[in-house]
């Protein structure tokens, strides 16, 4: 809901009245399986209730976004954005920094480091298949376990004793920290900043797109000017978009091998763009599939 206050806030105060409407997706009601089984399942509900007039603006995760939108719909404006790490989360002890500390700190961690946090045969925390793969490719023993939901609910999972870790976006976090909605018991777990260099985050990772029916571009233009932010639109370049869809790629693989099991894929890829360049190796394993008969 920050991303949707967010754009009411902005709007409001340039005269607009605004009412939020909360729509539930298709990857918000699943609780178990692979975000890959359906690249942009986040986003479809939302931006179908645009097409069928019961909303003017959608406000998405654009990381939740896929690169060939429908054509009846168009992306309207980019918000600022915002960190694009990723947070594992655990519980404290002696040789970890506390979520709140490391609020406090731009300090990031390699990935061995950031590993050492996780017990042998550790169960982590994330529905990503990139997550997923940077894991098993670095730590083949690491079993990734689906945890869907709201921020608490899944970090409930970690206090529960239902996973030894989760990761998380931190800009989700941060917002959720800057206006208090984070309650004690969160701050206090351990936390680890994953260095992006060798943990290259999901394209969108940050921002938030405001979509509207392609119809309207024009019409809403005014709304543009209040909330577009330049610089980030211009990281959406067609080489972002190569990213995106590069993603989707190895996201539909790794569906595809967690069903038939059968399916084992490496490769090392580099990319250089305008914002970031990406250098990592990606397996995909028949492990995780073996061990969730």
């Amino acid at each position: 809901m920050w991303q949707a206050n967010k754009v009411k806030n902005t709007l409001e105060q340039h005269g607009f009245q605004t009412e939020i409407i909360g729509i539930s997706s298709k990857g918000d009601q699943s609780l178990g399986g692979d975000l890959a089984s359906s690249v942009g399942q986040f986003i479809h509900a939302v931006d179908a209730q645009l097409l069928n007039d019961n909303i003017d603006i959608a406000v998405h995760s654009s990381k939740d976004v896929p690169v060939d939108l429908d054509g009846s719909v168009s992306n309207l404006a980019y918000l600022e954005r915002g960190c694009t790490t990723d947070l594992l989360l655990f519980e404290k002890n002696e040789s970890a920094q506390s979520l709140r500390e490391v609020f406090e700190t731009t300090d990031e961690m390699s990935m061995q480091q950031v590993l050492q946090f996780i017990p042998e045969s550790g169960m982590v925390g994330t529905v990503s298949g990139r997550r997923q793969s940077f894991l098993l490719s670095q730590r083949p023993d690491i079993l990734p376990i689906a945890v869907r939901g709201q921020v608490e609910t899944r970090l409930k999972r970690l206090q529960q004793k239902r996973v030894d870790a989760v990761i998380l976006a931190e800009i989700g976090l941060l917002r959720l920290h800057e206006i208090g909605a984070l309650e004690p018991w969160i701050l206090d777990l351990g936390a680890a900043r994953i260095s992006d260099q060798e943990w290259p985050t999901a394209p969108g990772q940050g921002s938030v797109s405001v979509h509207c029916r392609s119809g309207d571009v024009g019409a809403f233009k005014h709304l543009r000017e209040l909330l577009n932010h330049p610089q980030t639109e211009r990281m959406f370049s067609p080489n972002e978009h190569f990213c995106l869809q590069l993603e989707e790629v190895a996201c539909i693989l790794q569906e595809s091998r967690l069903r038939t099991g059968m399916l084992r894929l490496r490769f090392r890829l580099r990319i250089g763009v305008s914002c970031f360049a990406m250098d990592f190796d990606l397996r995909l394993f028949t492990r995780m599939a073996q061990r969730t008969k």
